[in-house]
């Protein structure tokens, strides 16, 4: 996809299951994520985001509260459990997909920050449905983050083959998930800034 001088390469969307229910796991770096997943969004589909977010990204909030997002309030660990409860509830009960952010806050460097383990439990919770991975490549080639702007460049969106949660524990998919996503954003993340060292070049 092309947006101006800005390219969005998306690979891997045939692996993204045919599942009445997933979970969508995708790592976080700014407000354009919801954007880039735009590309690969499937039907049904809401975000699980901080309650915060809701209330400080103007347009955007609004626009995630009117798809239904679920918001969780990361300071109130009570609170936390029992949204992530209330997401198995809803979940099962709409035939849902939710998108996770598994590591739960905003990270621009160079490898994924440990993951959080509240999608696994979820996932386990609801009848052991699968985890669709999408990594995108590293912002920092490509975006001016004093004034939160876009540059000219590529960003590659990579949909991994989904992870079974049957006959696996929180903790085994937790590792695979981080080993999966990590590895390829440190590939893809390689390949978006070679692409524009290779323009430069020309």
């Amino acid at each position: 996809a092309r947006m101006s001088s800005f390219d969005i390469i998306v690979r891997g969307k045939e692996n993204i299951p045919k599942d009445k229910m997933f979970i969508v796991l995708a790592n976080h770096q700014s407000m354009f994520d919801l954007l880039f997943l735009s590309f690969i969004w499937p039907e049904r589909t809401v975000p699980i985001m901080k309650r915060s977010i809701l209330y400080k990204t103007g347009l955007l909030g609004l626009a995630c509260w009117l798809n239904g997002c679920v918001s969780i309030n990361r300071k109130d660990r009570d609170s936390s459990l029992k949204t992530c409860n209330e997401c198995v509830e809803i979940m099962i009960r709409k035939q849902l997909r939710v998108i996770v952010f598994p590591e739960s806050t905003r990270n621009l460097g160079w490898m994924l920050l440990p993951f959080k383990k509240g999608a696994f439990h979820i996932a386990k919770q609801c009848d052991n449905v699968k985890l669709a991975p999408v990594v995108i490549s590293s912002l920092n080639c490509v975006m001016d983050w004093k004034h939160g702007l876009l540059k000219p460049g590529k960003v590659i969106v990579s949909v991994l083959p989904p992870i079974e949660s049957m006959n696996k524990s929180v903790d085994q998919l937790h590792s695979e998930a981080y080993d999966v996503m990590n590895g390829e954003y440190l590939i893809i993340t390689k390949e978006a800034a070679n692409i524009e060292e290779s323009k430069k070049i020309q």
